[in-house]
């Protein structure tokens, strides 16, 4: 069994602790940018799907923010609120994504 302790003995890492494995990112938004996408990876198969929206500006968007984000299967759909396709309604945004 594979068992990681610090100095004192308390264990950090077991067989049974989680991780996550960053499968990849997604760079959207801005001016003139779609209003919705999907991208398709055979990986989410492998483990939990999760994706975390991160706006341009570096703050973590609270249940995606300005954008909505979801995985179903292998695909990961992303959809911004509005149809008009300003900057501050389509704000730049990363999403990373992987398994855990």
């Amino acid at each position: 069994m594979l068992i990681l302790n610090d100095e004192q003995g308390n264990t950090l890492l077991d067989l049974s602790t989680k991780l996550v494995k960053i499968i990849g990112s997604l760079s959207i938004g801005g001016a003139g940018s779609p209003q919705s996408g999907t991208l398709v990876n055979p990986w989410f198969s492998l483990g939990r799907p999760f994706a975390l929206p991160i706006k341009g500006n570096g703050w973590f968007a609270p249940q995606g923010g300005d954008i909505s984000v979801s995985i179903s299967g292998n695909v990961l759909t992303w959809r911004f609120p509005y149809a008009a396709s300003a900057d501050w309604q389509r704000p730049e945004t990363t999403i990373l994504y992987g398994i855990y």
